[in-house]
């Protein structure tokens, strides 16, 4: 899991690169060891370089020494933008097949912008790409510039589904949830959880939402976010003013 460098001394300057700077370069988390090497990466210069042969370089011998040590059958990227513009370099450097899944963002940049040629040349070169749903390899498709059904066969739609969640005391949750946020059982309340962008619909939901309110008042709506640092603070500032319909 590649993250940019970023030296002590500045990283005060914004939440994301502190959490860069915070983050621990080795761990093991549920069993599984967890590396993150640093690579460069110079803030609004060139950042699809950076972020694709610049951190192929910078976690090539990284790659190279673990490859030595446990000999990789595959790699496997959860995205095509970010580190799936790696997993197809290092397949070819370890000469080992490289995979990668797309989960939205990643194939929806403009095929004339920099990060779009990039994941153009990790849908050319990946060994096999899974998509979360038919439209994000229609969506791919479109980045290509061809028609879905001429998408070749290594490119698949492959739900990753939702598991099983545990058992828990789902009344007594609820009851206390909607206690904290003053909502009675006559309330609908409709919960968002993702990180809040643009780019995620925060504000299509802010009018649907005022759009259902003005229907039917007892209409409530939760937004959680990820880690400050990967949200957008702007817009968090304008859906918590006391003039937004949500809150």
């Amino acid at each position: 899991v590649p993250r940019p460098y970023i030296p002590d001394l500045i990283s005060s300057l914004s939440p994301r690169w502190k959490t860069y700077v915070t983050a621990a370069s080795f761990e093991i988390r549920n069993g599984v060891p967890i590396h993150r090497p640093p690579y460069l990466r110079i803030p609004r210069l060139a950042a699809a370089f950076w972020g694709d042969t610049g951190a192929f370089l910078c976690c090539r011998s990284k790659a190279r020494e673990m490859h030595r040590r446990v000999e990789f059958d595959a790699i496997f990227s959860f995205d095509l933008d970010a580190t799936g513009v790696i997993a197809w370099r290092l397949g070819r450097d370890l000469g080992v097949a490289a995979s990668g899944w797309a989960f939205g963002d990643d194939v929806r940049s403009s095929p004339s912008s920099p990060i779009g040629r990039v994941v153009k040349r990790a849908l050319a070169r990946l060994d096999l790409i899974f998509y979360q749903s038919h439209e994000l390899l229609e969506t791919a498709a479109r980045l290509l510039g061809i028609s879905p059904s001429l998408m070749p066969e290594r490119h698949i739609v492959l739900p990753h589904g939702i598991p099983e969640p545990p058992s828990l005391p789902r009344d007594e949750m609820r009851e206390t949830l909607r206690k904290e946020w003053g909502v009675t059982d006559q309330h609908s309340v409709i919960l968002s959880i993702g990180r809040i962008v643009r780019e995620k619909g925060v504000f299509e939901l802010l009018e649907a939402i005022s759009l259902a309110s003005a229907q039917n008042p007892r209409i409530f709506c939760v937004l959680i976010g990820s880690i400050p640092a990967f949200d957008d603070l702007s817009l968090i500032h304008i859906l918590t003013l006391p003039t937004s319909d949500l809150v």
